[in-house]
């Protein structure tokens, strides 16, 4: 399979959620229902989390979409303020999901997004933020349509 790439601006506000989804559904159309909708949802809550507590609308996100032959890769760069320290880190202990009383006050997105993904990536440069999001395709017969 050969390489794909599509990269896009999108407005740093929620309204943008419904064509970020929009775009990955497309581009990555033929991977896999289970692998697409979890990306997806990690992606839409890095997205969120961008507007909600880094730059609510200041600069556009940009947004990279790549292709890869055994996974598929969410890129979103911001010019925001730095993710804080603690909020990436794995939470502990983990809350029990069938039981919203454990769950904390904040800080599930990040958790979300974890859990959706196979790998995340976070680094902070003088440029800004960049999340990379990566989703492994399942060996054989699972893969995206060229």
């Amino acid at each position: 399979m050969k390489l794909r790439t599509y990269s896009f601006p999108l407005a740093a506000t929620l309204d943008s959620l419904a064509p970020l989804g929009a775009a990955l559904q497309e581009f990555f159309s033929g991977a896999p229902p289970d692998v697409l909708f979890q990306l997806e949802l990690a992606a839409n809550e890095s997205f969120s989390n961008i507007v909600r507590h880094g730059q609510a609308g200041a600069y556009p996100v940009a947004i990279t979409l790549t292709r890869h032959p055994r996974h598929l890769e969410v890129v979103l760069r911001d010019r925001g303020q730095p993710i804080p320290a603690e909020a990436l880190r794995p939470t502990a202990p983990d809350p029990q999901m069938d039981d919203p009383c454990s769950w904390p006050e904040h800080g599930m997105g990040m958790l979300l997004i974890r859990q959706m993904t196979d790998e995340y990536h976070y680094r902070y440069s003088a440029g800004g933020n960049e999340q990379r999001l990566i989703k492994y395709l399942p060996l054989g017969g699972g893969t995206c349509a060229p």
